[in-house]
């Protein structure tokens, strides 16, 4: 366990590491408590049980460090830091964070957010990445509120369910101020 929050409506959930035996009910997260719409979000069909059975599976600390929020025995939050072991982007880490459909508006996608940053220094790094489209006006406000800043906007690099164009938000958020050249 990393730590156990209480939220803004009073209810308690842990902060945990992803566990190999998690499978099932990470599946279930994914194919009940996230909508049609945000799951064409994720990289990857976490609708496939053998996707979700082969993160479970092969989990290497060193390059993904998956963290979930549980109530009871209920995955209500998952979040991703991937790092690089070498190289310039040893100090730079990316995170990614879900949020179930019941469970937003209560302060756990900041908790999520703000305990991957933990995770990002205690591992050393000096810059962490956040990827957000234009849809997700929530989520842009939350890392935002986090310290995350803009770095760019690409415009129309995505298209919605309705083909309607979206925008994708680099964010990032500095372990400390950035030196001015």
């Amino acid at each position: 366990m990393i730590k156990k929050v209480k939220l803004l409506d009073g209810r308690e959930v842990t902060i945990r590491y992803l566990k190999p035996d998690d499978c099932d009910r990470l599946y279930e997260y994914f194919c009940k408590g996230i909508n049609e719409e945000d799951i064409l979000l994720f990289k990857d069909n976490v609708r496939d049980y053998y996707v979700v059975k082969s993160w479970c599976e092969n989990m290497d600390f060193d390059k993904v460090i998956p963290i979930v929020a549980e109530e009871g025995s209920s995955i209500i939050s998952t979040g991703t830091l991937h790092l690089r072991g070498h190289g310039w982007f040893r100090y730079f880490g990316k995170i990614r964070v879900s949020v179930c459909i019941r469970c937003r508006g209560i302060g756990l996608g900041k908790v999520m957010i703000e305990t991957l940053i933990d995770l990002a220094k205690d591992r050393g790094l000096k810059v962490v990445m956040a990827e957000v489209l234009s849809v997700q006006k929530v989520a842009l406000k939350v890392f935002k509120e986090c310290g995350f800043v803009e770095a760019c906007k690409i415009e129309n690099i995505a298209k919605d369910v309705n083909m309607k164009p979206m925008d994708l938000y680099l964010l990032l958020y500095y372990m400390e101020e950035p030196r001015k050249l």
